[in-house]
C-alpha cells in the first residue's frame, strides 16, 4: 500500500482549509433580503403599531420612527403609549433586539408625540456621549472578521 507523502497531505488540508475559508466568508457579510438592519416601533391607544426597519444605521431608523409617530399622531389623532427604540438585527433567524422600551404618559396625542420625540432625543444624546455607534461598528467587525454576522 502506497503512503502519501507528509507534505502532500499537509498542502491538500492547508488548501482545503482555505477553500472552505472563502465559502464560509462569502456568507458571513448580510445577504439582501436577509432582513439585517436597524427597526424600531411605537405603539398606539388605537392598539395599533407602527414598525420601521431594516435601516443600515440607528439614525435612519430614528429618524424614521419619528416620522411614523408624527404621522399617527397628527394624521390619525392616535396617542403614543409605548415606544421601542431601534435596535439591531442581525437578520433571518434572531429576533428584533431592541435598545430600549419606553413607556409614555400623557393626556393628548399631541403631548404623547412630544414626549415621545423628547424621550427618544434624550436616547440619542446618550447614544452620541457613550459614542455607541462606533461601539456597534466594532462589534460587527469582529464579527464579521470571524465568519459571524
Amino acid at each position: 500500500m502506497k503512503q502519501f507523502p507528509r507534505r502532500w497531505f499537509f498542502r491538500t488540508a492547508v488548501a482545503l482549509a482555505f477553500a472552505i475559508g472563502i465559502a464560509g466568508s462569502a456568507h458571513a457579510e448580510s445577504q439582501p433580503g436577509t432582513g439585517a438592519g436597524y427597526y424600531g416601533s411605537a405603539t398606539y391607544d388605537s392598539l395599533q403599531g407602527s414598525v420601521v426597519g431594516p435601516y443600515a444605521s440607528w439614525t435612519e431608523c430614528n429618524d424614521a420612527l419619528q416620522n411614523a409617530i408624527d404621522n399617527a399622531v397628527y394624521n390619525f389623532g392616535w396617542t403614543v403609549i409605548s415606544i421601542d427604540g431601534c435596535g439591531y438585527n442581525p437578520g433571518l433567524t434572531h429576533g428584533i433586539n431592541y435598545e430600549i422600551h419606553l413607556l409614555v404618559a400623557a393626556e393628548s396625542p399631541k403631548e404623547s408625540a412630544e414626549i415621545g420625540k423628547l424621550l427618544l432625543a434624550e436616547v440619542e444624546r446618550v447614544r452620541n456621549q457613550y459614542r455607541i455607534d462606533n461601539y456597534e461598528a466594532a462589534l460587527r467587525a469582529i464579527a464579521k472578521a470571524s465568519g459571524g454576522k
